[in-house]
């Protein structure tokens, strides 16, 4: 059993949304999209309706987000909408986050790492891994992401596991919609605890998804949720994100960079990070007033992980 070395940066995050804790003086957490391809088209995903452009990430560019981010030491994540192991320089760009003493994250579907990266990634050490999949069976997997390579999925994450000395924690990870059964998502929790160090099941939030395609519904055969509820909002609070590019956003579900902010080619991130606009959103949101901005009308994020003050305990929420 490992134990999540990010987990108290989620919950101070938590505490800054709630109003329990002041915004940080750079962000706790960076956000790295090294490379905008993904190799899923996921019916489910903002990637398989996204315009914006697809690209590797830079080395200069990756170079130049670390060397700023070295004297504040924030963790880092390789996350967003893509697969970051279809970078060629994945594994380079995770050794110099590691050698610049920093923590990282990285999310995956899993199905291109090989023995060798996984090799590669606990030698490291990697912190954090989470393998991402969708639905609560085989069935609904293959059906949503539009491929049979679950059982791939599965043998890298029962080679990491038994591989792995302390490092990286694991963590397994879906979203589940009302074609999913109660008790197929009980299945699916039993099943996968005996490979992870935490599962989380989430609601798939299909809100911006039917923006671009509005016959989702239909052909999926689902009801729209219109009983979905805005909840606080940590990332700007306590996130940066980088598109492959170098364009810097507030928010890893920013899909086609409707919030970009910057570009660390010509912008440093402290200067962006208390920027006027970077704080009228974060006053916008502060107040709850998603419904006044384009991409965070639709925010109805899978992991309720900002509770209110005085309920169940924060520091078990997960922040995807």
């Amino acid at each position: 059993m490992s134990i999540n070395i990010f987990q108290p940066i989620y919950k101070q995050m938590n505490d800054i949304a709630l109003g329990d804790a002041p915004l940080p003086e750079f962000p706790l957490i960076v956000d790295i999209e090294i490379t905008s391809y993904c190799n899923l088209k996921c019916i489910m995903c903002d990637h398989t309706y996204m315009d914006r452009k697809q690209e590797m990430m830079r080395e200069d560019v990756f170079n130049r987000i670390i060397e700023q981010c070295k004297l504040y030491k924030p963790a880092i994540r390789f996350i967003m909408y893509s697969e970051p192991f279809l970078h060629s320089k994945s594994l380079q760009f995770a050794e110099r986050v590691k050698e610049s003493g920093l923590l990282l994250h990285i999310t995956t579907n899993g199905t291109v790492l090989t023995k060798d990266y996984i090799d590669a990634l606990i030698k490291l050490p990697l912190d954090s891994i989470t393998f991402s999949l969708q639905g609560a069976t085989d069935e609904e997997y293959a059906y949503i992401r539009k491929n049979n390579k679950l059982p791939v999925v599965k043998e890298n994450i029962e080679y990491l596991l038994e591989k792995r000395g302390v490092k990286p924690f694991i963590q397994i990870s879906t979203t589940v919609s009302e074609r999913d059964s109660k008790e197929d998502i009980i299945k699916f929790k039993e099943r996968w605890n005996r490979y992870a160090d935490l599962v989380t099941v989430g609601t798939t939030s299909w809100a911006r998804i039917a923006r671009k395609k509005p016959d989702i519904f239909d052909i999926i055969g689902i009801q729209p949720n219109i009983d979905r509820k805005y909840i606080r909002c940590s990332d700007v609070m306590g996130k940066m994100c980088f598109f492959a590019n170098g364009d810097i956003t507030v928010c890893c579900d920013d899909v086609e960079g409707k919030l970009v902010m910057g570009n660390i080619l010509k912008d440093s991130m402290k200067t962006v990070w208390d920027s006027e606009p970077y704080n009228g959103l974060r006053l916008k949101l502060k107040n709850m007033k998603m419904h006044m901005l384009d991409l965070c009308k639709d925010c109805y994020p899978a992991y309720d992980f900002a509770k209110e003050p005085n309920k169940e305990d924060q520091s078990k929420y997960i922040i995807s």
